[in-house]
């Protein structure tokens, strides 16, 4: 068989093939989703919390959707533990965010409750140091509030365990 000479144009044409990937991501409460690949999250529209999305992203660009329909657009950033957050995701009163979500002190105060009254009690003596934060939380609090009980803990102990 004889194949045409492949010419400049026919290669330049090739460099602009992009391979997509597309994965599945549940809105956290925070209001990003989680990019497993690179440990990095970024923002969509805080009314879609809790919802379930399909991102589909390549070397420079994340694209979130849901139902088709894209909720967000970001350029891919892979750094590890890191956040991308466009403002207007952001509820309006945003320094309100916590409190609308329930995760404030008293959210983890109760956690504590549920595991018994000893924990409450530990906990409740270290609650006023404590500083929560949305991006701090993970999707179900428990990260967050086992690194709080390890801090409460080590301030305790004669020896720096951090």
């Amino acid at each position: 068989m004889n194949y045409p000479a492949a010419s400049g144009r026919g290669i330049r044409s090739l460099a602009k093939i992009v391979i997509k990937h597309t994965v599945s991501a549940k809105v956290q409460m925070n209001y990003h989703i989680l990019l497993g690949e690179d440990n990095h999250q970024y923002s969509v529209p805080y009314i879609y919390i809790g919802k379930q999305t399909q991102v589909v992203y390549d070397y420079s660009e994340v694209e979130i959707f849901i139902n088709f329909k894209r909720i967000a657009l970001h350029k891919r950033i892979p750094t590890n533990l890191g956040y991308t957050t466009v403002s207007e995701h952001m509820p309006s009163h945003h320094p309100k965010q916590k409190e609308a979500m329930g995760w404030d002190a008293g959210f983890f105060l109760r956690y504590a409750q549920s595991i018994g009254p000893n924990t409450a009690e530990f906990l409740s003596k270290f609650s006023g140091t404590m500083h929560f934060t949305p991006n701090s939380i993970s999707n179900s609090g428990t990260i967050t509030f086992s690194f709080w009980c390890l801090v409460a803990i080590n301030s305790l102990l004669p020896l720096n365990i951090f």
